[in-house]
């Protein structure tokens, strides 16, 4: 018996409030399976070899090639289920952007990895990790996401306590955003994991806008008289102070410096052009403190 058939079995049994919403919801995971592969893949992992990352990082997933994962990252099996891949035009709050998905298995719960590039942390500073997270939202599928870090991208090296555990994902008009912090204890290269495990036959869940940078707003940074605007940014991006910004740096998603201009005043206008769409992070100093803040370029 087909899935369509089962699921559409189930409709005259559901509780008389709930039908129509859960009938629609039924109905919208029966279209999204007409144009996805259940059966899942070999564990895969991008082999290409790559330099470790120094902060600050980003990975927004819009350099992959569909369903490919990005250059530098990995992903693996650690379960019957499906693994990890990238989707464009995903929806669900999401928008017309590429992000990572997990899509459903239809006979085996999820166990599937997700490992950033290596990062080059060191011991004793605070890190702060960015995230936004999702899913195709209802009481009928519910999804699961644990964020852990490690010292390789293999679930053997990740921490055994994740940094935090998503249990309960079922949101579908607005993704969520989630900042964590870590403090390594040694310096050295680290992974940060991103682990679905959700129950057999849910939906989709999503990751996407993954950041990992110093912890923001230093000692000395008044960030409440700080502004920074617009956000994308076409043309150019406009900063305000109430103290002189002495420089400014733009560093893009493999952390290099793609503009630097020093500035000597309360406000500054720093020409973006010339940089292609996408991710940045734009590093502000003023005297002895530094503010670091995301930027997107239109």
């Amino acid at each position: 018996m087909t899935k369509k058939l089962l699921l559409a079995l189930l409709i005259p049994f559901i509780g008389i409030a709930q039908t129509q919403k859960q009938a629609s919801e039924i109905q919208a995971k029966i279209r999204a399976a007409e144009n996805e592969r259940t059966i899942a893949s070999p564990e895969t992992q991008n082999v290409l070899v790559c330099t470790n990352m120094d902060i600050p990082y980003t990975q927004d997933f819009e350099s992959a090639v569909v369903p490919a994962i990005p250059d530098c990252t990995t992903i693996e099996n650690a379960g019957l289920g499906n693994n990890f891949e990238t989707a464009a035009n995903p929806g669900y709050g999401f928008g017309t952007t590429k992000v990572l998905r997990y899509t459903w298995n239809t006979s085996n719960p999820a166990n599937a990895w997700f490992y950033t590039a290596g990062l080059n942390l060191t011991a004793g500073t605070t890190y702060n990790i960015s995230y936004r997270y999702g899913s195709a939202g209802s009481a009928l599928y519910t999804e699961k996401l644990k964020v852990h870090i490690g010292t390789a991208p293999a679930v053997t090296s990740m921490s055994p306590t994740p940094l935090i555990d998503h249990p309960l994902v079922n949101n579908n008009v607005t993704p969520i955003t989630d900042n964590l912090t870590y403090t390594p204890e040694t310096t050295g290269v680290y992974y940060v994991g991103f682990n679905c495990y959700s129950n057999t036959d849910q939906f989709y869940l999503f990751v996407d806008d993954v950041a990992v940078t110093t912890n923001l707003g230093t000692a000395g940074f008044n960030t409440g008289t700080f502004s920074y605007y617009p956000n994308p940014v076409v043309d150019v991006l406009n900063l305000s102070y109430d103290k002189n910004i002495d420089s400014v740096t733009i560093y893009n998603l493999l952390g290099q410096a793609v503009i630097r201009t020093n500035v000597a005043a309360m406000r500054a206008q720093i020409d973006m052009r010339s940089l292609a769409k996408g991710s940045y992070f734009a590093e502000i100093s003023s005297g002895t403190a530094v503010e670091k803040v995301k930027v997107i370029k239109n």
